[in-house]
């Protein structure tokens, strides 16, 4: 009888390590992403180079849709992009005698000098044609990488970054790929973003509006 309670005993201890166990494994400390969300330290990623011939000028000045005068008067229409959060004008100087395309990917940041104002992250790829020998004014619309912060403003000063190369950041630039994205959409698109950038996975009700765009 007395083996039996001790077997018991041992039985009931195993099974409370392991319910321990298994709940702190569950709950992860989390680890900030460098300049996503709370973070300012500057954030991580592949290099980003222009093509030869092509010079951005820095620092890069937020852009108004609605007030465009510091853009070369380039009104919504003729920007570049989606979203509402963080919108830059990026003034490209093409040195050479032939048109050159710039092609922005996504993951891109763009690096706000304050840590008050949000960074900058485009989701899909874009492309901009520079004329020969053109100083070119180009908008750029795009979505905010920290949530806590202020969106950029006309006074906001930035400059380019890297290539972010998270997996959960790659798949929703995979499910974005060559989709028109609405006004609208591109609400639904920050708060995808949003989730990511706290270290959140994407909900079933994210992944079937991403397959309704």
């Amino acid at each position: 009888m007395k083996r039996i309670v001790k077997l018991l005993i041992a039985s009931m201890l195993v099974v409370s390590g392991g319910a321990a166990g298994t709940t702190a494994m569950a709950a992860p400390t989390k680890q900030p992403r460098p300049g996503l969300y709370k973070s300012t330290a500057a954030p991580v990623g592949m290099p980003f180079s222009l093509p030869e011939g092509l010079e951005l000028e820095e620092p890069i000045h937020g852009y108004s849709s609605e007030d465009p005068f510091k853009c070369d008067d380039k009104y919504r229409d003729r920007s570049y992009g989606h979203g509402d959060l963080v919108q830059l004008c990026l003034i490209l100087q093409n040195t050479t005698s032939k048109p050159i395309t710039l092609t922005l990917p996504p993951g891109l940041m763009f690096i706000s000098q304050s840590t008050k104002t949000q960074n900058g992250i485009l989701v899909q790829k874009i492309a901009i044609e520079v004329p020969a020998g053109e100083r070119f004014f180009a908008p750029v619309l795009m979505y905010c990488a920290n949530g806590p912060r202020q969106p950029s403003a006309t006074e906001d000063n930035y400059h380019l970054g890297p290539i972010i190369q998270y997996a959960d950041f790659q798949e929703l630039f995979r499910a974005l790929a060559d989709r028109d994205i609405s006004r609208q959409e591109a609400g639904d698109i920050q708060v995808m973003v949003n989730y990511l950038q706290e270290g959140k996975a994407l909900l079933p009700r994210h992944r079937d509006a991403l397959d309704k765009m």
